[in-house]
């Protein structure tokens, strides 16, 4: 597809121009034409320079991820902390505002980075919102209630908590922990769902400094040198709808117990089923988050439900968190 420039014509070259022109650049005489001439080039030229871009007029794979975060809008996707950090004008949207209102996002860079997230979660706290770090549709409502002191840069309206420090990434530091899915008697979907809930709760986890190793739960059990295993289960066929968190060795009751508290405060869509101890010896602590619905009833359980995903895998870290937080206060 890249490089665009001069001459080119097409589908590809319209979509350029219908970024541009929503931006408020002109593209000449006959807008959104699929043709690239010397207006469209014109316009490129300076929204590379207003971009810090190499000034060539041609449309390269830095200029168009450019474009496209330029032209994203905040609300037209989820924004959460993951890897790689998501980046654009929404992003840059929600720190001003964010900002305004007294939660320091730090330098509005339009990376939805860590002291984004933690903005947002004082954020939520404050509005007596799921402190999920997840940007959707209940933070944006909050954040487009307060609108009128965002636009007015008056934010001493709002009562805040004084911000706790961030001191994840104390509590994970020489941390080792396994991730895992399980995969024994479940369908592709499950599966699938699976993994993607382990992989989002391991992207959470190296950003604050574990040491993360990932795979199938039948693994869970060998691997001696880790501080606790956490593996997930889904089954969309089962007879009753809900969580619940099975305890396996080792300290893993307590590590069960902080697990299911930020589910239950985090995940209201589903039961919690409480805690239920298991029996075997793995050499380190270890939990398996299972969650189960039933057929017909409306439980958010399906891999495409992104913001469900998200807010599950952000509920097990802070349990994980809050069992390391104590486990280093009680050393």
């Amino acid at each position: 597809m890249f490089p665009i420039g001069l001459t080119d014509r097409g589908d590809a070259v319209a979509d350029v121009q219908r970024r541009l022109c929503a931006l408020g650049y002109s593209v000449g005489p006959s807008g959104v034409d699929g043709v690239f001439a010397e207006e469209t080039r014109n316009a490129v030229s300076t929204f590379q320079s207003q971009r810090n871009l190499d000034e060539t007029g041609v449309v390269d794979e830095d200029t168009w991820r450019s474009l496209v975060e330029a032209t994203v809008k905040l609300g037209d996707r989820l924004l959460y902390l993951r890897t790689p950090f998501f980046h654009g004008d929404d992003v840059r949207e929600l720190q001003e505002r964010l900002n305004t209102l007294g939660f320091n996002c730090g330098a509005v860079d339009g990376i939805f980075g860590r002291m984004t997230e933690r903005a947002v979660r004082d954020f939520q706290t404050n509005m007596g919102l799921p402190a999920d770090g997840i940007v959707g549709e209940a933070t944006l409502g909050a954040v487009r209630k307060l609108r009128n002191i965002t636009d007015s840069k008056s934010a001493t309206s709002l009562p805040r908590r004084k911000p706790r420090p961030f001191s994840s990434a104390a509590a994970f530091r020489q941390r080792r922990v396994r991730v895992a899915w399980s995969s024994a008697g479940r369908r592709d979907a499950e599966q699938a769902w699976s993994q993607d809930l382990a992989g989002r709760l391991r992207n959470l986890l190296e950003l604050l400094g574990a040491d993360v190793s990932i795979g199938g739960s039948e693994e869970v059990a060998k691997d001696a040198s880790v501080d606790a295993c956490v593996a997930f289960d889904v089954d969309t066929a089962a007879a009753e709808s809900g969580f619940r968190i099975e305890a396996i060795g080792g300290d893993s009751v307590t590590l069960a117990e902080t697990v299911s508290s930020a589910l239950s405060a985090s995940v209201t869509e589903m039961r919690s089923r409480g805690v239920v101890p298991c029996d075997g010896a793995p050499p380190a602590s270890t939990v398996v988050v299972r969650l189960d619905s039933a057929p017909g009833e409306q439980v958010a359980t399906t891999p495409g439900d992104e913001a469900f995903a998200q807010k599950v895998a952000v509920a097990v870290f802070d349990g994980l968190h809050a069992y390391f937080r104590r486990a280093r206060h009680e050393a």
